[in-house]
Order: C-alpha cells, then sequence, then structure tokens
C-alpha cells in the first residue's frame, strides 16, 4: 500500500516518481491557496496510487471549499480504506462544522466520537473528540488529560471542553499545564488570561498569565505569537497581571523576576507593591532599584512616602515632611500616582490633591486594572478627578455611586470590559433582556457585575433572592458594593443587615447618594 503519512510520501520501487511530484504540487497549491490547482496534484497523485486515505482527506477538504458532495465522497473513501484514519475524521467533521456550524448531527462529529471510543489511546482522535463535545463526557476530558500529561492536545482538548461549559476555573488549570509545554500553548494561554481579564475574572487570569510569563524560558519565543493575538498591548497587560499575581501573593522573588522578564521594570514593582498594601515589599524593591540607580524617581517617592508614614505613626508625629519631596523627572506609575493622590487628600486636602493629580505627569489607569480603578472613582467621588480623568469603566462606576439623579453621557458598551457593560446597561434598563444577557459574559464575583445583578434584581422585585444576597455579602467591600447591600436588605426587610450595612457604608461614603443612603430615616 503506498503511504503518504503525515503527509510524506513513501516512495518505494513500486512507486512512480511522479505520484510524489503530483502530490507535492497539490500541498504546496494547498498552502498558497491555489484551491483549484491542489485538487488537480491530489487527483493526479490518486491515479498512481488512489487507496491512501490521506490524500483522498486532503482532497476532501480542499473540495469542501467548493464541490461539497464531491468533498463527502472523497472523505467517504478515505474512511472506507481506514475507518479510524484521524485526518479524515477530522478534516470531515471540519468540513461539516464549516457548512453548518453548530449543528448536533453534523457529519463526521458522530463517528469521530465512535471512532475515539473504539481507539482511546489515539490522543489526537480523543483530543479532537474532547474539544468538539462530540459525545464526550467530563469524565472522558479528565481522563485524556491523565493518561497523556505530557501531550498539549489533551490539555488544549480539556481547555476547549470546560470553555464550551462556561467552566472558566478548569479551562485555566488546562491553560496553565499548555502553557508549561509548548511555545503556542504559552501563548494561547497569555491570550486567554487577557480575555478572562475583560470578563472579569481577576483572579484567573492574574494565575493564568503568571504561568504564562514564567513558561517563556521554559518553551521559548513563539514565532507566531502576533498572528494568534498577542499584540504588544495584550503582553503588556500579561505581564502586569503577572506581576499582581505575585504582589498580591506577598511573593517577592516572583514579582521581581517578573517585572525584569518582562520589561515592566522594578519602579513598577515597588509601586504596585505599595498600593497592594505591601509596605515591606515596595521599600525592599524600592531600596534595591535606589542601590543600583539613584536616578530612579518612583524608587526615591516610594521610600520617601513610607519613611513620611512611619514619621507620622511615630510617638511625636511631626508637622511637616520629615524629607523634601523628590524631584519628579518622569510620568509616574500609575500606582504610585494613585498612591500619592490618596495621601495627599489626607494630609492636605481634596484642592491640594487635586492639584497634584492635575499637574504631575503620569501614565494612566487600564480601565481594567482591578487595583486602581476603584480607587480612583473614590478620588472623584470626593471632589479630587473629575469624570473625564477616569476610565471609561470608572465612569460607570462613578455613575452609580452618585445614584439616578446625576447620570452622565452614557458609556459605549464595546468599550467596557463585562462587568462594567453589564452594570452600565442595568443602570439604563435593569428589566431588558439584552441587560440580562451581558450579566451573562461577565464575572458572577467581580463587584461591577454583583452591584448590576442587585439593580436587576431590585427593578423586578426579587431581592429576596439567597443566592444574589450571598454574591453581595461575600463582594469586596467597596462603596458601590455596600450602596447595593444596604438598599437589597431594605427591600428584604432585613432589620439586621440593613444594620450592618449601613454601618459599613458610613464609613466610606462619599457621595451625597451614599450619605442620604446611610441617613437615619
Amino acid at each position: 500500500m503506498t503511504r503518504f503519512a503525515g503527509g510524506e510520501l513513501r516512495v518505494g520501487p513500486a512507486v512512480p516518481a511522479r505520484a510524489y511530484d503530483a502530490f507535492l504540487r497539490g500541498a504546496l497549491a494547498e498552502e498558497r491557496g491555489d484551491l483549484g490547482a491542489a485538487a488537480r496534484g491530489y487527483r493526479e497523485a490518486l491515479e498512481q496510487g488512489p487507496d491512501d486515505p490521506e490524500v483522498w482527506s486532503r482532497l476532501g477538504r480542499v473540495w469542501c471549499r467548493f464541490r461539497a458532495s464531491d468533498a463527502d465522497a472523497a472523505f467517504a473513501k478515505a474512511l472506507a480504506l481506514d475507518p479510524e484514519f484521524e485526518s479524515a475524521l477530522a478534516r470531515r467533521g471540519e468540513c461539516a462544522r464549516a457548512r453548518a456550524p453548530g449543528g448536533p448531527e453534523q457529519l463526521g462529529v458522530l463517528d469521530l466520537a465512535e471512532a475515539a471510543r473504539r481507539s482511546p489511546r489515539r490522543i489526537e482522535l480523543a483530543a479532537r473528540a474532547v474539544s468538539w463535545g462530540a459525545g464526550v463526557d467530563a469524565d472522558r476530558a479528565y481522563a485524556l488529560t491523565v493518561a497523556h500529561g505530557e501531550a498539549p492536545a489533551a490539555w488544549e482538548a480539556l481547555a476547549d471542553y470546560a470553555r464550551a461549559r462556561g467552566d472558566r476555573p478548569t479551562e485555566a488549570r488546562a491553560l496553565q499545564v499548555l502553557s508549561r509545554l509548548s511555545a503556542a500553548g504559552r501563548t494561547r494561554a497569555a491570550v486567554r488570561a487577557t480575555e478572562l481579564l475583560d470578563a472579569g475574572e481577576v483572579s484567573l487570569a492574574r494565575g493564568l498569565a503568571a504561568g504564562a510569563v514564567d513558561a517563556t524560558r521554559k518553551v521559548g519565543p513563539d514565532p507566531g505569537a502576533r498572528a494568534a493575538g498577542l499584540t504588544p498591548a495584550r503582553a503588556r497587560l500579561v505581564a502586569a497581571l503577572a506581576l499582581d499575581q505575585a504582589l498580591g501573593a506577598g511573593d517577592g522573588r516572583a514579582a521581581r523576576r517578573r517585572a525584569v522578564s518582562t520589561h515592566l521594570g522594578l519602579e513598577q514593582a515597588a509601586a504596585r507593591a505599595l498600593a497592594f498594601g505591601e509596605p515591606a515589599l515596595a521599600r525592599e524593591i524600592a531600596s534595591e532599584l535606589l542601590a543600583a540607580d539613584p536616578r530612579s524617581t518612583a524608587a526615591a517617592l516610594v521610600v520617601w512616602i513610607l519613611d513620611e508614614d512611619a514619621a507620622a505613626a511615630g510617638p511625636a508625629p511631626s508637622s511637616g515632611p520629615a524629607t523634601p519631596l523628590p524631584r519628579l523627572s518622569g510620568p509616574l506609575p500609575a500606582a504610585l500616582a494613585v498612591v500619592l493622590t490618596e495621601r495627599l487628600l489626607r494630609t492636605a486636602g481634596a484642592e491640594a490633591a487635586a492639584r497634584f493629580f492635575e499637574g504631575v505627569s503620569r501614565e494612566p489607569v487600564s480601565g481594567v486594572d482591578g487595583l486602581l480603578v476603584s480607587r480612583l472613582v473614590d478620588l472623584a467621588a470626593r471632589g479630587v478627578l473629575t469624570r473625564a480623568e477616569l476610565p471609561p469603566e470608572g465612569r460607570v462606576e462613578l455613575a452609580a455611586r452618585l445614584g439616578p439623579a446625576a447620570a452622565g453621557p452614557p458609556e459605549a458598551l464595546a468599550a467596557l470590559d463585562a462587568p462594567h457593560a453589564y452594570l452600565c446597561a442595568a443602570l439604563a434598563d435593569p428589566r431588558s433582556e439584552a441587560t440580562r444577557a451581558l450579566g451573562a459574559r461577565a464575572s458572577a464575583s467581580h463587584p461591577a457585575a454583583v452591584v448590576a445583578a442587585a439593580r436587576v434584581a431590585l427593578a423586578s422585585g426579587r431581592a429576596a433572592e439567597p443566592a444574589l444576597w450571598t454574591r453581595v455579602a461575600v463582594a469586596a467591600p467597596e462603596p458601590l458594593v455596600l450602596a447595593a447591600r444596604l438598599e437589597l436588605a431594605r427591600a428584604r426587610g432585613d432589620a439586621p443587615a440593613e444594620a450592618t450595612a449601613r454601618t459599613l457604608l458610613a464609613a466610606r461614603a462619599g457621595t451625597e447618594h451614599e450619605r442620604r443612603l446611610v441617613a437615619p430615616r
């Protein structure tokens, strides 16, 4: 039997050389997109050796684009020669999916599942069956990954399976493993981390990004990274997520390593450590950086802030700065600008804080920055920032905190991450089907999505739902969430919960709407 296994013709004494030449012409033509020439090459090869399922399978894939009935016949010939031939099964299924996407009885999918059950150790075949959901259950998906722990296809299949079913934690775990097995897998994990962040899955995104960044040295660069969607902007976002994962865990060694390897730099690491409430780590990183580069403004400012805070906490707080404020030589990391503005608000008042924020050269805050956006909104609620100085997600949160009487211009939903798009829609039309559909895209635990769900429930008379109350009660105790918690408690008629929510919100109320909510009734 003449075999073109893996696309390479094994030429024996009885195989005419022109069969290989024809196959090669077909393959090269298909690669450059000349489908007519590709079909002619494959057909000529089959005239010399008609019993090869690989060539029939390739011909079926080409014909699928413009001769559907002939494509079905070509796949049938390939499978008649080998009923479990993986390339034919996969290409037949892909052809059917292209012709009728989403159909449950797609040609090729059912026979793919049956072939996978008959030959469970054929990893590529089984992986495709899992990723397409071809009659394969969750147990089979996990068994596949256990049996083939070093096979990228197994983890790709598990990730596809989990994603199709909305199981984001399982998908992230599968992609973390995949990122350590191949450069393409690392790229896929990195891109997905940014998508999970857009959905509001901050913790999952940070963990997945951390795994992708740490795997870089092991798997090397991916030449196809840009084509796979890992643009420079996304790569920088992945780097920031990986850094935040280390800082949130208090892991100084990982934070330094990731800051350096991704070229974010130690200034960013020190500034974000300070914003994360890790003063010892922030001082450590900033002091090391100053020893290596005394001109680092950001590092000098981190040390200055920590020295000032230490002096203010001493037995005899000073009435003025213990040391002069370092000169600013360049744009400040966004985290450092926010921390300094918050400090000025506490020590010198809103007017001084506003002048500083408006005048200082600083990096912008991303709307998906889970560490800084709500803090910017709080500064705006207290009159330090204007609405225009907030990213789009921040403007939506501010609108919610200002209350229904202070609706600003509506935000473009396409410009927002999923939780804030849901919140924006819930503020405008909480009863609509479109609003509920947006809720399905957003992380259930993101504060903006929790508040949006509360708005929808209050508008539709479903404030008593236990699951919603649990989501609100365990969400981050930000003013945005606390206001929704107080309103839900009132609607539920739960006096003890209302009293608790009022006390919590009173300590952090920053807008007139929030102060009215906590005022005695």
